[in-house]
């Protein structure tokens, strides 16, 4: 409806006052309009574009302009693509209402404009109203932490985001020992009909990740919720062990639970909400913590609750691994130095010396009472042979030594003789090969004499072989 100009909120209150001739419905027609000593009854909370009244069992909500404000133009293809959304999905997400877009809804001067009708929750309080009654009954308030789970499990189910979770937008319906959550305003609610278009409202500040607010755009999708989920759950969940946080820490119906806006940005200090939550926790809300923290430092959505609540029972199922202890192996005690003394040594045999006595061991001796030495031997009778006398002479590693030098052969002596032999046989290889090259050498200069040779040809073979016998 672009280009529509909306009626102001005194325009609507002189128009609903004659509810049963400007309005279309039946239903709103035969009931009765809540009014008050002042006039007609206001509900709601910010109500940026939004006039809201109570006729009958009904809540009527009416687009209107403010100067600082104006409806989306898209308004009413919004609510119808929710109205059908309610419709299709009211049984299976415990939260939804039915929320029906009457186009022809109400007349205001000669104009007819739409509105939406809800059903009256009679009985139910806001979120903030029943935290504020029931934040010291832990069994109550573990309730409530198990309803808001289960409310954001199914959202994310069904695929759909409200946009603007806090402590008015929430009611809590009581029906003995069980709390069902229900979800009130749908003005920014994000249906996977409504993607593409754009962001409408930003939420409360004090549930919102400090990222997305203005001037910067929070996305428009399914994952919108996800930081207001996890924030009120963390506040839920720490109210149960540590209900005296709630005015500690100046917790409220309307604005703030435990964290507010400051929080997050000062997340990264050492003595912040969140650090001190940290501390305070039990080890099943830890994953949620951290992922408060990973969200702000990293400036992105979270996880989504039920990822992180699978992830936390994941972890605490987890057998707890003791780390190792290394012992070291157990020493025997060095012997005391009573007992070397006592000790009978066999003077063939080598000992290693007696371990040296540590500080306190040297501290322990002279402590001890000086104590006549028990003989080894006790004494015999006279008429008995006399034992023989133990040698307790020092150990001497001198005579092992020699006896062990004389037994062992002389290999130094043997290596020694066999070095002369072979000296000796190349010594007489060495003349005979000499004798042999000069007896050959002074027969070859004779005979090639030209007169000698001739005739002492004969003769000089005999010479040398008389020669030869001579040798």
């Amino acid at each position: 409806m672009a280009g529509v100009l909306w009626p102001t909120k005194d325009e609507y209150d002189v128009a609903i006052a004659r509810w049963t001739e400007t309005i279309w419905d039946r239903d709103l027609r035969s009931g009765t309009l809540a009014c008050e000593n002042m006039g007609i009854c206001r509900f709601g909370g910010a109500n940026l574009y939004v006039s809201i009244y109570k006729i009958g069992d009904w809540i009527v909500r009416c687009f209107c302009s403010k100067s600082s404000r104006l409806p989306p133009a898209d308004i009413r293809e919004r609510y119808i693509a929710i109205d059908r959304f309610c419709r299709a999905n009211v049984q299976r997400v415990s939260a939804l209402l039915p929320v029906t877009y009457l186009d022809h809804g109400i007349t205001v001067g000669t104009r007819t404009l739409p509105l939406v009708k809800m059903p009256f929750l009679a009985g139910c309080p806001s979120l903030g109203e029943f935290i504020m009654d029931h934040y010291q009954d832990r069994a109550m308030m573990q309730l409530l932490s198990d309803a808001w789970l289960c409310m954001v499990r199914e959202f994310e189910i069904a695929q759909m985001a409200h946009g603007d979770l806090d402590l008015s937008n929430v009611l809590v319906e009581q029906d003995e020992t069980r709390l069902t959550l229900k979800v009130i305003d749908y003005d920014s609610t994000w249906i996977p009909e409504l993607a593409g278009l754009s962001q409408t409202e930003y939420g409360h500040t004090n549930f919102q990740h400090p990222s997305f607010l203005p001037p910067r755009r929070r996305p428009f999708n399914a994952e919108m919720d996800r930081f207001a989920a996890l924030v009120i759950y963390i506040a839920l969940k720490t109210l149960v062990s540590h209900p005296h946080l709630y005015e500690d820490w100046g917790a409220d119906e309307s604005d703030q639970l435990l964290l507010s806006e400051a929080d997050y940005l000062n997340a990264g200090l050492v003595d912040s909400r969140i650090a001190q939550l940290r501390h305070l926790s039990s080890p099943d809300m830890l994953p949620f913590l951290d992922e408060l923290n990973a969200s702000l430092r990293e400036q992105r959505m979270p996880r989504s609750l039920s990822d992180i609540a699978f992830l936390a029972q994941f972890r605490l199922k987890l057998p707890s691994v003791q780390p190792l202890q290394l012992s070291r192996p157990a020493i025997a005690p060095a012997p005391a130095i009573s007992i070397w003394k006592d000790a009978v040594y066999n003077t063939n045999t080598v000992f290693l010396d007696p371990p040296l006595l540590s500080a306190q061991s040297w501290d322990r001796e002279a402590d001890r009472p000086q104590v006549a030495p028990t003989p080894v031997w006790r004494p015999q009778e006279v008429d008995q042979p006399r034992p023989r006398e133990v040698n307790r002479s020092p150990i001497s590693t001198a005579e092992p030594m020699l006896s062990e030098e004389k037994a062992r052969p002389s290999k130094d002596k043997r290596r020694r003789l066999l070095i002369i032999v072979l000296c000796l046989l190349l010594l007489v290889i060495l003349v005979t090969g000499i004798l042999l090259a000069t007896t050959l050498t002074t027969g070859h200069l004779v005979l090639s004499h030209p007169v000698v040779g001739r005739e002492m040809a004969a003769p000089l073979w005999t010479l040398l072989i008389l020669r030869g016998r001579a040798f």
